[in-house]
């Protein structure tokens, strides 16, 4: 069910539709900040004519899941499939940045519209990759499951997700034998926990300040990866309170907030915080790495946890 409007289109670019490539490349996006522990590229090694792959790297890895090309084993296709269909979705005009008060829309799919998800996993799902000559699974059904729960709590689909758009929530899962499938409590931090545990060991509950964090530091510098993960209260008016936020930290000085917060310009930069509606009680913020940049000199993570606290 969707939550906050999503602004995405079909292929004339301006009718709402919502499409399997978006779920997917999403879920890509996701699975890649999930692990920030992996190297980028694979280690192999040259035995006369023979590739050995010593360890998997994130590329590599992300191939053989959701399919391209290049790599140590060559073009793959996606490992699974997806299917969405409409059951009921209302199309509106909304505004794409809340808090201006001009009169200007853009067309979108509504909140409370519904759709469906078809995952399509082949039976005994397992990706498998050769490293030192032995296979090594690396992605199965629970992983899988996991990745699309997670996906659908820390962000959503269309322009301005990172802003709170286009967040959508599972109403109910289940198998093609009509079983249900239990879903974890997104609104919570344990929830979210048992679901990253899945994918990354990596992850771990500080109470006491209310996040989860990633212990590892990450090896992936030029891409974004997971560093955080806040749970807060949402309000009436959250979207729009956020939206001023975002104009007023950059009015105050635009340098130094496109470097800390996003630009898109000089190369595009999208911003390393994640605001996602989860439902009418929580919204869940998540921080990724800020990537280098050359004005590196004027990177300040202050200013990325007052805009946090402001808005928490």
């Amino acid at each position: 069910k969707v939550i906050t409007p999503m602004f995405l289109a079909g292929a004339d670019g301006q009718t709402p539709e919502l499409r399997a490539p978006s779920i997917k490349g999403a879920m890509r996006f996701w699975w890649r900040a999930l692990n920030g522990h992996l190297g980028v590229e694979s280690q192999i090694k040259k035995e006369g004519k023979n590739t050995i792959l010593m360890s998997a790297g994130l590329r590599d890895q992300e191939v053989s899941i959701f399919g391209g090309t290049g790599g140590v084993e060559g073009e793959r296709r996606s490992s699974f499939s997806i299917i969405v269909s409409p059951e009921d979705i209302q199309f509106g005009e909304e505004k794409l940045v809340p808090h201006k008060e001009s009169r200007f829309t853009s067309r979108c799919i509504q909140a409370g519209s519904t759709f469906r998800v078809k995952l399509i996993i082949p039976r005994g799902y397992s990706v498998k990759t050769k490293v030192h000559g032995s296979e090594v699974e690396i992605f199965n059904r629970s992983k899988l499951i996991a990745l699309f729960q997670l996906f659908t709590a820390l962000g959503g689909v269309g322009r301005r997700v990172r802003r709170g758009m286009g967040s959508f929530l599972i109403t109910g899962a289940t198998s093609s034998q009509n079983e249900e499938i239990s879903l974890q409590k997104k609104s919570e931090l344990e929830g979210l926990q048992s679901l990253l545990s899945v994918i990354s060991p990596y992850f771990v509950i500080n109470k006491e300040k209310g996040l989860i964090y990633q212990q590892y530091s990450g090896r992936m510098e030029k891409y974004p990866w997971i560093q955080k993960i806040e749970v807060g209260e949402n309000r009436s008016g959250f979207l729009t309170e956020l939206s001023q936020l975002t104009h007023d930290t950059k009015n105050r000085d635009s340098r130094k907030y496109e470097v800390n917060m996003g630009h898109a310009f000089r190369g595009r930069f999208a911003s390393p915080l994640f605001f996602s509606v989860l439902s009418a009680e929580k919204v869940v913020v998540t921080t990724l790495n800020t990537i280098p940049n050359r004005d590196n000199h004027l990177i300040d993570l202050n200013l990325q946890t007052e805009f946090k606290e402001r808005i928490l």
